[in-house]
């Protein structure tokens, strides 16, 4: 009978300290699930910033290709009526103007 309540305390030590061990493991977990869940956020946040920074610079190269196209147009207006512009300036004119960029 006194062997048993001695198995008895000492199942009920080692599940004390495994209980311990799993509520400190868990709570190591907790961590650097909020850690990673954290460096998710930052790269979430760091890829929509690029999206947008590469936006911003396909809207200023087709400003800037727009602006170009529209100079020659006007150089080519100013020597001649604009009946006279040339058929590729036109497609080149037009194909840019109606080219979406996303």
């Amino acid at each position: 009978m006194f062997e048993k309540f001695l198995q008895a305390i000492r199942d009920l030590a080692y599940f004390s300290e495994q209980a311990r061990r799993n509520s400190d493991e868990l709570k190591d977990l907790r961590t650097k699930h909020e850690e990673t869940a954290l460096a998710v956020q930052r790269l979430a946040f760091e890829i929509q910033r690029i999206k947008e920074n590469e936006a911003h610079e396909r809207e200023k190269l087709t400003l800037r290709v727009e602006n170009a196209l529209l100079k020659i147009r006007d150089e080519k207006n100013s020597k001649s009526s604009r009946s006279e512009e040339t058929s590729a300036l036109k497609f080149v004119l037009t194909g840019f103007e109606n080219t979406k960029y996303q």
